[in-house]
């Protein structure tokens, strides 16, 4: 599917409703872009029979044999249970049409996220830390906002 204006305002309505890191913000606010600029990715809504957006997720398939799962957001007022799931299972369909053998569904950065991941069979196959970091001078900063300015 294309991103539509409903899908930006499930997005803000997660960011309102919770405390997030600015880094995490950032990119969830950047999904429109990514999916524009990676061929790769595949958008999936999940609709009501009136047509309301109840959920959607995102599939990245620009790797070899791994797919990846991107995003996914659900108006928890709308979206009958399951949801999430269904559209994991179109992802999962997805990959296997295109060939991966492999789903990488992600960090569980919270215990909700990991309950999820957890009940699909996700289990850890690469150590991993959290890590995060400060630049050390204000100039290099500025410099790469500068650059990434101009991509945008």
């Amino acid at each position: 599917g294309r991103w539509g204006e409903e899908h930006g305002a499930l997005v803000q309505r997660y960011l309102d409703e919770r405390p997030l890191a600015a880094g995490t913000r950032f990119i969830y606010t950047r999904i429109p872009r990514y999916l524009a600029q990676s061929s790769g990715s595949l958008l999936l809504s999940a609709r009501r029979a009136d047509g309301r957006l109840a959920a959607f997720s995102v599939g990245e398939y620009a790797g070899l044999r791994t797919a990846f799962y991107m995003f996914s957001f659900r108006d928890p007022e709308i979206a009958p249970p399951g949801a999430s799931d269904l559209l994991l299972s179109r992802l999962l369909d997805e990959a296997r049409e295109r060939g991966h053998t492999k789903m990488n569904l992600g960090l569980g950065v919270n215990e909700g996220v990991g309950f999820f991941k957890r009940k699909w069979g996700a289990v850890p196959f690469l150590p991993y830390v959290q890590a995060t970091w400060e630049t050390a001078s204000p100039g290099i900063s500025k410099v790469l906002a500068a650059l990434f300015r101009r991509r945008s």
